[in-house]
C-alpha cells in the first residue's frame, strides 16, 4: 500500500491509498492527508506537535487549535497506550477513529464506510441556486439527516458541529458577506478527499508551506455553529415547539444555549473529545 512516512510525505497530492483513506470517517483528516499535509507513519501515527502546525496552517488559531489536538490524542488514547505505551505521549492514530462518537447517528451518513456517492449527491441538491452551500443550507441538511434515523440532543449537536466547522474553516464569503462553499468544493472534500478549488486559491506561501491566511478562532467558529442552530428553530412552528419543550421538560432544539457548547463535542479535526460509543450511551443516558 501506498502509505506515507514521518518524514516528507513520498507521493503527490491526490494519490493517498484508498483503503486507508476509507479507514478515516471525518473529511477534513482525509484531506490532509491526501493533499499531503500531514505526515503518517507507515503504521498511521501522527505526532501531536505536527497536527497543531498543520491546523495552524489550514486556519485555524487559539482555543480552537488547542481543542483539536486535545480531541485527536483523547480520541484514540486507549489503543496508542496499548500499542506504544510510554511512547503514547503526544500521538494519535488516525487509523483508529471509527467507534468513536465520530460514529454518531444524524449526520450525512456520507462517510459511514466508504464515500456513498447517493448520500453526497442528496447533500448537494440542497445547494442554493449559485451551486453554493452555506449556514443556511446546512442548517436543513442536518436537520433532515437527523430525523432520518433516531437520534438524541448529542447526536444533532454533533451534527451541526461538523457541518457548521466546515463552512467556518473551507468557506468563502460572496459579495453580501455570506461564507459558504461551492457545491464542487463540498465533493472535493467528501469525494475526492481534496481542498476545495477556491480554498486554494487563497492560500499564501509560508516558511512551512501554503497556508491559509483567513483565521478562524473560537468566536468565529462558535458564532458559525450558533447561526446554524438559530436557523433551525426560528420558524413560528420551531419557536412554539421550543417553547413546549421548555414548558414540558422536554429536549429542547439546538438554540443559543445548546450551541455553546458545541466546541466540546466535535470530530477531531474540527474540535473535541470523541468518546467511545459506550461512554457516549451514557451521556445520551441510553
Amino acid at each position: 500500500m501506498n502509505r506515507i512516512t514521518s518524514g516528507t510525505p513520498n507521493y503527490q497530492p491526490g494519490t493517498f491509498d484508498k483503503e486507508l483513506l476509507a479507514k478515516i470517517p471525518c473529511p477534513n483528516l482525509r484531506t490532509l492527508a491526501n493533499e499531503g499535509w500531514l505526515k503518517i507513519d507507515q503504521d498511521g501515527y501522527v505526532d501531536l506537535d505536527h497536527l497543531h502546525n498543520v491546523l495552524g496552517r489550514v486556519g485555524t488559531t487559539g482555543l480552537p487549535q488547542k481543542v483539536l489536538v486535545g480531541g485527536a490524542q483523547k480520541a484514540t488514547a486507549e489503543y496508542v497506550a496499548q500499542q506504544l505505551g510510554e511512547m503514547a505521549t503526544g500521538k494519535f492514530n488516525i487509523f483508529q477513529l471509527r467507534g468513536s462518537n465520530l460514529d454518531h447517528p444524524g449526520d450525512t451518513r456520507i462517510l459511514r464506510e466508504n464515500v456513498d456517492p447517493t448520500r453526497l449527491d442528496w447533500m448537494l441538491s440542497f445547494a442554493n441556486p449559485n451551486q453554493r452551500i452555506g449556514n443556511k443550507e446546512m442548517a436543513t441538511i442536518q436537520k433532515i439527516a437527523a430525523k432520518e434515523e433516531p437520534t438524541k440532543l448529542f447526536d444533532r449537536i454533533l451534527g451541526v458541529a461538523e457541518l457548521g466547522a466546515l463552512v467556518a474553516i473551507y468557506g468563502t464569503k460572496d459579495a453580501n458577506g455570506y461564507r459558504s462553499i461551492s457545491a464542487e468544493g463540498v465533493r472535493s472534500l467528501y469525494e475526492k478527499a481534496r481542498f476545495p478549488e477556491e480554498w486554494k486559491a487563497k492560500l499564501v506561501q509560508t516558511t512551512e508551506g501554503p497556508a491559509n491566511a483567513d483565521k478562524v478562532g473560537l468566536f468565529k467558529l462558535v458564532g458559525a455553529l450558533i447561526d446554524i442552530a438559530y436557523r433551525q428553530a426560528t420558524t413560528t412552528v420551531g419557536q412554539a415547539r421550543m417553547g413546549a419543550d421548555l414548558a414540558f421538560g422536554r429536549e429542547r432544539h439546538l438554540d443559543d444555549s445548546s450551541a455553546a457548547g458545541l466546541k466540546t463535542s466535535m470530530c477531531p479535526f474540527l474540535g473535541a473529545k470523541p468518546a467511545p460509543k459506550n461512554q457516549t450511551d451514557q451521556i445520551h443516558g441510553g
